[in-house]
């Protein structure tokens, strides 16, 4: 993957995965604010997609139902124990994400033929 920066030579990235990652996350930071979300909110879920990807090491496309599974479960079972309301927080923070695209931006209309890996534990359907 190339990028040009202005008045510099095409640059190759180090690192194409983080990039990608980054301009993923920074493209769900802009259907946010263009949705009128707060900052703040805009913050947090950005941040829980952050934690998400540090806990399981891959990045979105690589995420599959047992990651969501075993960080769900190191949140419940750590030192401090963090309430159902906040593990529920952070579903919906990956649900959003899904959900505008990102993770799988082909299948963004929701159609019926979308396939359903992780959205249904996601959305706590299971």
């Amino acid at each position: 993957m190339r990028r040009t920066l202005r008045g510099v030579a095409p640059v190759i990235p180090l690192d194409p995965a983080k990039m990608m990652f980054d301009q993923m996350l920074e493209g769900f930071a802009l259907s946010m604010r263009s949705r009128g979300l707060a900052p703040s909110t805009i913050q947090s879920r950005v941040s829980i997609a952050g934690r998400f990807q540090q806990f399981t090491g891959e990045y979105p496309w690589e995420w599959t139902e047992r990651d969501v599974e075993d960080y769900t479960s190191s949140l419940l079972s750590g030192g401090t124990q963090l309430a159902h309301s906040t593990i529920r927080g952070y579903h919906l923070g990956l649900r959003c994400l899904e959900s505008r695209g990102v993770l799988y931006p082909r299948y963004a209309t929701r159609s019926s033929s979308r396939p359903s890996t992780r959205s249904a534990y996601v959305d706590g359907r299971r």
